[in-house]
Formats: structure tokens, C-alpha cells, sequence
């Protein structure tokens, strides 16, 4: 299959869109830690080393101290090309210096964000630590990411540029990330799929079903930084003039570029080596090349325990536990901000929530009387998709809005008679 190298994406990082400055300097930094090598503590042993992790939604973080033992919450982003920093209040007290300027891209349709190049004396994940790491720091307010500071939860996104090093082993079930100096040993039910690596980014091939008549075989980025179970072009199903599902949604995306509206609906099936995966929630990612875009996010992942082990190249898929796809329903994205609360990031056209008396910026204060500094994302994503009335009470005015969740024929249920 062909495949645009061109065009090289990613849900946290990418090329397209900067200046030509910021092309070079973006492909400096790609290249700037390519002699670091991790030093081990002495009583290490070579096995498995846990690491104080959580998972936000479906995304996997970890702790990591910098510099003077500060400690830092990091997203795990395999679609990144290089580490980065926000200008959290933990970040910005080690007054890192100001390096050349750069500017990263990422979803969204608006404009690139403005960042620089900064160094940290020490990175140190578990038992493993970097010395000299050369890394982007971002702005927050620069970004269009966020629409408010305190969105900022975590303080900074690990990448390609030092999640090289090691083996991944990820479980969410557990609240489980652990890395590896050595590669990984399967066990006898794991199912391994040999990933390519280009750009800082990692490929597997997927069998990608749209009806019976229609399947394709593709190489799709693997992107723990993706919250979603999978993305594709829009410009694909066009292109080959493949019917898709008439019962769709529309819905927003976030990025380092901002927002990008999106489309939704129920792929009948993907299969990645013999691991197969029906009625998937699927994002159609509007473009114009119908080779970008394709994308596993940690939704899917997280279907399974896995492990992706840069030694050996390979992604390797534990036994399915055979959770339920979920679909929000609700057409509200709401995001955790530092206080516990949500903030509204989005609301969907022709949702429940449409029309009523909710803005984005809003903060929901609670959740069928439940105050949402209880309320985990993931919790949000559990009650957005079973249908029910659920109170969403806000700060602004302190007012509450009933919203009427019903499942959809042919998207998050079995397909209309």
C-alpha cells in the first residue's frame, strides 16, 4: 500500500502548516537527543519497574522528577516526535532558559502554537534517568488546546525522543504503566504485530472494514496521546466512493492547532493481526489526502493490556477483556479543570445538550447531584453513554439543565430495521 511520508502526522506533533523557520527548528529538536542514553540505578536489576502512573479518560500518565527532584505529571503520547513542557506553575518556578523558537502543530484548524526550545539538567523516569534533555516548552495561554489555564492538569507530554528507550507495558484496569531496559518476554496468549517506525512515530497494519464489500489493509498510527478509538480521513471514504453508515454525529477534537469538527459513526469492524474489533466508534478527520488521518487511540488500545516494546519493534495485544464501546450521547465534551470541576469545551450540533441553555466555558459544578470534583472522566464517559436524563448543574447562575440521553439506531445500538 502506498503510504504519504509527506505528510507526516500526529495527534500532538507535526510538520504541516509551520514556517519554514519552524520547520528546521521542529526537525533540530527531533534530532537533538538522538546520543542520550538512560542511566540506571545500581540496584536495578533489568526487570519490570512500575511507575507512579493514572489514567485521565483513556490517556495514560506517569510521574517524572526534573532538575532539582521536582515532580511532574506527563501524558505518554507515542504520536509525539519529542518531549515538551507547559508553563505550569510547577514548570515555570525552574525558570528553564529560553531556547530558539519553535512552532508545533497538531489537530485542529487553527493556528500553530507558538513554543521554544528549552534544556533540563535531569529527566528521571522510575529507576531510569536522562541527563541534558533537550525539550519544547509551551505557553499555555498561547494554545489553543486551551480555553482556560486551570484545563491544565498535567505539566507536560513525553515523546518519541525518550519513549524510545524502553518497553511500554500499559494496563488501565489496573492503573498499570511499567518500562523495561530489556525486551519484552510474551506470554502464551499475547498477540505481537511488528510496528514501523518513521518520523518518531509508530505503524502497525490494520484491516479496516467499511461494509462486506469494502475492506482495506492500512498502516495506522498507534497514538496513546489519542483519547478516541480510531480516526480516518475523510478524504478516504470519498475517494474510493465507499457508502458510509447514514446515521452519523458530529463532534469536535482538540488540539495544539485548536478545535476540529468532525464527524462520527459506527465502523462495522477493524482487525489488527488476529485481535478483531467490531462496531467501533470512528472519527472521520476532515482533509483532503485519503492517506492521513488513520489512527488507534488509547480507546481501542485499552481493550486490552499491551506493551509496546521499542527493543523489538513490536506492539503486542493482551487477552481482550471485552469492554463495551462507548458513544457519547450526551454531544457535551467536557474537560477536568485543576479545581475538580468540568469545563464545557464543546457542544454538538443536533445533541441533547444543543439549544439549551449551555455555553462553552461553562463549569458544571455537579452531575445528578453529585459534585463533579467526585467525578472522574472516565465516570463522565460511563453516564454519557447509557441513555438517561441526567441534571447538569452549573456555576454561571447557579441553574441546572435536565438533559435527555437516548441511544441512537445505528450508532451506538444494533443498525435500524
Amino acid at each position: 500500500m502506498a503510504i504519504n511520508w509527506i505528510r507526516i502526522i500526529s495527534t500532538g506533533i507535526f510538520l504541516l502548516g509551520l514556517s519554514a523557520c519552524g520547520t528546521v527548528n521542529t526537525l533540530r529538536l527531533m534530532q537533538a537527543n538522538n546520543d542520550l542514553r538512560p542511566h540506571w540505578q545500581s540496584s536495578y536489576a533489568g526487570g519490570l519497574a512500575a511507575l507512579e502512573s493514572r489514567f485521565i479518560g483513556e490517556k495514560p500518565y506517569i510521574k517524572i522528577r526534573v532538575d532539582d527532584n521536582t515532580e511532574l505529571l506527563m501524558l505518554i503520547d507515542t504520536g509525539a516526535a519529542f518531549t515538551l513542557l507547559m508553563d505550569t506553575p510547577k514548570v515555570k518556578a525552574l525558570n528553564l532558559h529560553r531556547g530558539y523558537e519553535l512552532e508545533i502543530g497538531g489537530w485542529g484548524d487553527g493556528e500553530n502554537s507558538k513554543a521554544y526550545q528549552t534544556v533540563v539538567d535531569s529527566l528521571t523516569l522510575g529507576p531510569a534517568t536522562f541527563r541534558d534533555v533537550k525539550l519544547a516548552q509551551i505557553p499555555l495561554l498561547s494554545s489553543p488546546y486551551f480555553l482556560r489555564a486551570d484545563e491544565a492538569i498535567f505539566d507536560g507530554v513525553l515523546g518519541y525522543d525518550l519513549l524510545r528507550h524502553f518497553s511500554w507495558h500499559f494496563d488501565k484496569s489496573a492503573s498499570f504503566v511499567a518500562i523495561s531496559n530489556q525486551p519484552y518476554a510474551p506470554e502464551h496468549d499475547d498477540t505481537a504485530i511488528a510496528f514501523e517506525r518513521f518520523m518518531g512515530k509508530i505503524r502497525v497494519p490494520v484491516e479496516v472494514q467499511f461494509s462486506v464489500q469494502h475492506s482495506r489493509m492500512e498502516e495506522v498510527l498507534i497514538d496513546t496521546g489519542s483519547r478516541h478509538y480510531f480516526k480516518l480521513s475523510s478524504a478516504y471514504p470519498k475517494s474510493e466512493d465507499i457508502p458510509l453508515p447514514a446515521i452519523q454525529v458530529r463532534g469536535s477534537d482538540f488540539g495544539l492547532s485548536g478545535e476540529t469538527q468532525h464527524r462520527r459513526f459506527r465502523l462495522p469492524a477493524l482487525t489488527v493481526a488476529s485481535r478483531h474489533y467490531q462496531n467501533i466508534s470512528t472519527h472521520l478527520i476532515p482533509g483532503d489526502d485519503p492517506d492521513d488521518w488513520w489512527v488507534i487511540g488509547s480507546a481501542l488500545l485499552n481493550q486490552s493490556r499491551y506493551v509496546i516494546d521499542y527493543h523489538s519493534d513490536k506492539l503486542y495485544l493482551g487477552p481482550a477483556k471485552n469492554k463495551a464501546i462507548r458513544y457519547n450521547l450526551t454531544g457535551v465534551e467536557l474537560r477536568k479543570i485543576l479545581s475538580g470541576e468540568f469545563v464545557v469545551r464543546a457542544i454538538s450540533p443536533d445533541s441533547p445538550a444543543h439549544d439549551r441553555d449551555i455555553r462553552v466555558g461553562d463549569l458544571v459544578i455537579s452531575i445528578d447531584g453529585r459534585h463533579t470534583a467526585r467525578i472522574s472522566e472516565d465516570t463522565w464517559l460511563d453516564l454519557a453513554s447509557v441513555a438517561a436524563t441526567r441534571q447538569l448543574c452549573f456555576k454561571r447562575d447557579e441553574h441546572c439543565i435536565d438533559v435527555e440521553i437516548k441511544h441512537i439506531q445505528g450508532y451506538s445500538t444494533d443498525e435500524p430495521d
